[in-house]
C-alpha cells in the first residue's frame, strides 16, 4: 500500500501531505486520519467521468511503456490541448523464460506487446513511443548484434513510430503498471513473430499465381484477341495464328523447326513472369536465362524487352546478385598542384604486431607533386597523435600544407585534429566514404612501406620501428616512374649523395646569389617537368582504368541500392546491396547523397558503390 501511495499520491498536489508517512520506508505503517483522507480523495480522482479517453482516429497519440524483472506495462495516452488523456492500459506477468532475457531484450519485449495489442488503436497512424530505457532509441534506425531484437524489430515494420526518452520519474504509470502486473502471461508476441517469420523467411515463394488453364478466359476478356478468337473460329486463315484447343497459338519458323505457342494476353504476363522468375523452380536467374525459358513455351509482343524490364526491376536480384561487370564511374585523376607542399595525404598503417618499443602503427604523409614521404611509429591511432605528428613532423620542418586529404576514420574527424588543422590554416579534405582511391597516392604509399619491412624484419617483426626510417629513406631518393625524378630532388633541389657513394675530392662552392638563382631555376624547371611527367602517367592510367567501365549519371530521385562494404554484413547468403534509397544531390562528378526510403538515414556513395533500380 505504501509503495501504491509513493506511485500515485504525487499526481495530486491536495493530497500530498500524506506523503510524510511514507517517508521512512523501515517505519511501521499505521493507518491513520490524513491517509484515509488521502486514499479518498485519490479514490474520487480515479473515478472522476469520464475516466478514459475515447480514441477518435485523429489526435496524436503516445505510447509509454516499460518492464521491470517479472513484468511489462504501458499506457496510450490522446493528446488534447487539455492535456493527455489515458485511452488504454496495458499489464501483464512476463514467463519464467522472458524473465532470464537482458535488460534491453525486456524493454523491447514491452515495446513489441504493447504495440501488438494496441494494433487496432496504432496501425496506419504514426505515434510517438516513450521509455526511459535509452538503448531502444535506436530500435528502428540500425541494426544490431541480437537477433531476438532484429526480428522483434522487423516485426514491427509495419508500424510509424518515432521512440523518445523520458527521464524515468516521468513515466511513473507505465513503471507502477510493470512492478505490479494485472495480468498472467501470454504468448501474443511469439505468435505473431512466428506470421512474421513464415513470410518473410521465403519471400519469393508465393502462390501459384500463373495458371495456363485461364489463357483462354484472359484471352477473351481483351477486345483484340477477342476479335481475332472469332475469325479464327468462323475459318479466317491467318498465316502467323491458328487456335488449338481453342487456345490462339503464335505460329513462329525456328530454321526447319515450326513452334505453337500460346498467345499470352496482357493480364497474364506480370504472372507469368513472377512464375518463370520469382518462383524457387526459377531460381531468380538472369535475362537471358529467363528468356530462352519462356521463348519455346509461350508468345506476346515484346517479349524480350519485357523479360529484360522485369529482371532488371527485380528487388531480390538486385540486393543478393554479384555484379559481373566492372563498377560504374570513370576515372577522374586529382589535378596536380601547382607546388610542393600544395596538397598532401596522411593516412594510418595498422593496427600491426606490437614492435619492442610498444609501437602498432604507422603514420604516413606524402606530397602529391613531389612523392615525398614522410612516417613515424606510433604506438596508438588517436586524433592527437595525428595532431602531433601533423605539427611536429610536417609544419614544423617542411611548413604547412595548403590542403590535407584523409579518410573518413575517427583519429581524422575528431574535434581536436580538426581545429588544430584548421588553426595552422590547413584546408582539410576528406575522402568519400568506403573509396580509398581518392587518396590513393598515400594508400599506395602504404603497400610500398609494408613490402619493404617485411623483406627486412624478423619472424616476429619487433624490430621493425629501427627499418623505418632506412625504408623511408630509400624511397624518398629513388626515381618515380610518374615524375621521373627522386622526391629527394624535387622537396630539396639536389641530389641525394647516398652512404656509398665515392666522395667528391675536391668542392666547389658558389656564390650565395648565384646558389638562390640556380636553385630556383632548377625547382621551376623540376616542378614543371614532374607536372608534365605526371600528367602523361595519368592519362595512361585513365585509358586503362576505363577500359570496360561505363559512366553513369543519376537524377534526383531516382531510386538505387548500395553495395554492402562492411565484412560482416558479407557472409554467403547475406544481400550484396541494401536499400532502396533516393538520390538528393550530386556532389563533384562522382559522388551522390542519397537517403534510405524506409528509415531515412543519409549516405554520402561513390557511383562504383551504387546499383540503380
Amino acid at each position: 500500500m505504501a509503495q501504491f501511495y509513493r506511485r500515485f499520491i504525487p499526481k495530486f498536489s491536495n493530497i500530498a501531505a500524506p506523503l510524510n508517512v511514507f517517508k521512512n520506508k523501515n517505519a511501521k505503517f499505521v493507518w491513520t486520519e490524513e491517509c484515509q483522507l488521502a486514499y479518498d480523495t485519490l479514490k474520487n480522482k480515479l473515478s472522476q467521468y469520464p475516466l478514459l479517453a475515447y480514441h477518435d482516429g485523429r489526435s496524436p497519440l503516445k505510447l509509454s511503456i516499460d518492464a521491470s524483472g517479472y513484468g511489462i506495462g504501458g499506457v496510450l495516452h490522446k493528446i488534447t490541448e487539455e492535456g493527455d488523456r489515458p485511452i488504454l492500459f496495458l499489464s501483464r506477468t512476463m514467463t519464467t523464460a522472458e524473465q532470464k532475457y537482458s535488460n534491453v531484450e525486456r524493454e523491447c519485449l514491452a515495446l513489441v506487446w504493447c504495440i501488438t495489442k494496441l494494433r487496432p488503436y496504432l496501425y496506419g497512424q504514426h505515434f510517438t513511443l516513450l521509455t526511459d530505457h535509452h538503448p531502444l532509441c535506436w530500435l528502428n534506425k540500425q541494426t544490431s548484434k541480437n537477433g531476438r531484437l532484429d526480428r522483434w524489430a522487423l516485426q514491427l515494420q509495419d508500424y510509424e513510430f518515432s521512440i523518445k526518452h523520458v527521464a524515468g520519474k516521468h513515466n511513473c504509470v507505465a513503471d507502477c503498471l510493470s512492478r505490479y502486473p494485472m495480468s498472467p502471461p501470454d504468448t501474443l508476441v511469439q505468435q505473431k513473430l512466428d506470421e512474421v517469420c513464415t513470410i518473410t523467411a521465403n519471400p519469393s515463394i508465393s502462390p501459384p499465381i500463373f495458371d495456363s488453364t485461364k489463357i483462354k478466359e484472359e484471352q477473351l476478356k481483351n477486345v483484340k484477341m477477342t476479335k481475332m478468337h472469332f475469325d479464327l473460329a468462323a475459318g479466317v486463315k491467318m498465316d502467323q495464328y491458328e487456335l488449338q484447343n481453342d487456345v490462339i497459338h503464335k505460329i513462329i519458323h525456328r530454321g526447319k523447326s515450326i513452334l505453337k505457342l500460346p498467345y499470352i494476353p496482357p493480364n497474364l504476363i506480370q504472372p507469368l513472369l513472377q512464375a518463370y522468375h520469382n518462383h524457387p523452380t526459377a531460381g531468380h536467374l538472369g535475362v537471358v536465362k529467363t528468356w530462352y525459358k519462356i521463348r519455346y513455351r509461350y508468345f506476346w509482343p515484346g517479349m524480350f524487352k519485357s523479360i529484360k524490364s522485369y529482371v532488371k526491376s527485380c528487388q531480390l536480384c538486385h540486393e543478393f546478385k554479384i555484379s559481373r561487370t566492372k563498377p560504374a564511374g570513370l576515372l577522374k585523376p586529382i589535378e596536380q598542384p601547382s607546388g610542393i607542399l600544395d596538397l598532401m595525404g596522411l593516412d594510418f598503417i595498422g593496427p600491426v604486431p606490437i614492435s619492442t618499443t610498444g609501437n602498432k602503427y604507422i603514420l604516413v604523409c606524402v606530397d602529391y607533386l613531389s612523392k615525398y614521404a614522410i612516417t613515424c611509429a606510433l604506438p596508438d591511432c588517436t586524433a592527437e597523435s595525428a595532431a602531433k605528428f601533423l605539427v611536429e613532423k610536417v609544419i614544423l620542418q617542411f611548413g604547412v600544407p595548403q590542403q590535407l586529404i584523409t579518410d573518413n576514420g575517427s583519429h581524422f574527424m575528431a574535434k581536436l585534429f580538426e581545429a588544430v588543422a584548421s588553426r595552422c590554416g590547413v584546408h582539410h579534405i576528406k575522402a568519400t566514404t568506403y573509396h580509398p582511391q581518392t587518396n590513393g597516392l598515400t594508400e599506395r604509399m602504404n603497400a610500398t612501406i609494408a613490402a619493404s619491412i617485411g623483406a627486412y624484419v624478423n619472424q616476429q617483426p619487433s624490430d621493425r620501428d629501427e627499418f623505418l626510417p632506412f625504408i623511408t629513406f630509400a624511397y624518398n631518393t629513388s626515381r618515380q616512374e610518374s615524375t621521373k625524378m627522386a622526391p629527394f630532388t624535387l622537396m630539396f633541389g639536389r641530389d641525394p649523395t647516398l652512404p656509398f657513394d665515392i666522395p667528391k675530392g675536391i668542392v666547389a662552392l658558389s656564390a650565395v646569389n648565384d646558389y638562390y638563382l640556380q636553385l630556383r631555376r632548377f625547382l621551376d624547371q623540376a616542378k614543371s617537368t614532374a607536372r608534365y611527367s605526371v600528367k602523361q602517367q595519368q592519362d595512361i592510367y585513365k585509358t586503362r582504368f576505363d577500359t570496360g567501365r561505363r559512366d553513369m549519371i543519376l537524377q534526383v530521385g531516382q531510386k538505387v541500392f548500395l553495395k554492402q562494404m562492411m565484412a560482416k554484413n558479407l557472409r554467403k547468403f547475406s544481400p550484396k546491396f541494401y536499400g532502396p534509397f533516393e538520390v538528393m544531390k550530386q556532389e563533384g562528378r562522382l559522388n551522390y547523397v542519397v537517403k534510405h526510403v524506409n528509415d531515412g538515414h543519409i549516405e554520402k556513395a561513390h557511383v562504383s558503390r551504387i546499383s540503380p533500380i
